[in-house]
């Protein structure tokens, strides 16, 4: 999460872009998970999940992270998940 613009940006265009998101009942314990890793307000941390329940675009790396940021804040981790965001999904 501490990556700077430049470098993520290199990783990305040779890696691909991963995202985090969280399904199910799980949101809002992630919507709770949010406001502690990012110090965000309620409405700042509901704002990041749309209706596909993404969380968090970044380099592999760090969505392996994140996600695992929110399992540690009580997120369960079975509704948590790290996938490659296709071109496709990129464009959207």
């Amino acid at each position: 999460l501490d990556l700077p613009g430049e470098a993520q940006l290199a990783i990305i265009s040779v890696h691909g872009e991963w995202e985090v998101g969280v399904v199910g009942a799980a949101r809002m314990k992630a919507v709770s998970a949010l406001r502690g890793i990012l110090a965000l307000p309620l409405q700042g941390a509901r704002e990041h999940f749309d209706d596909a329940a993404f969380v968090f675009r970044g380099t592999r790396a760090e969505s392996l992270r994140f996600a695992w940021r929110l399992v540690e804040r009580g997120v369960p981790p079975d509704s948590v998940s790290v996938r490659r965001v296709t071109d496709s999904d990129a464009g959207a």
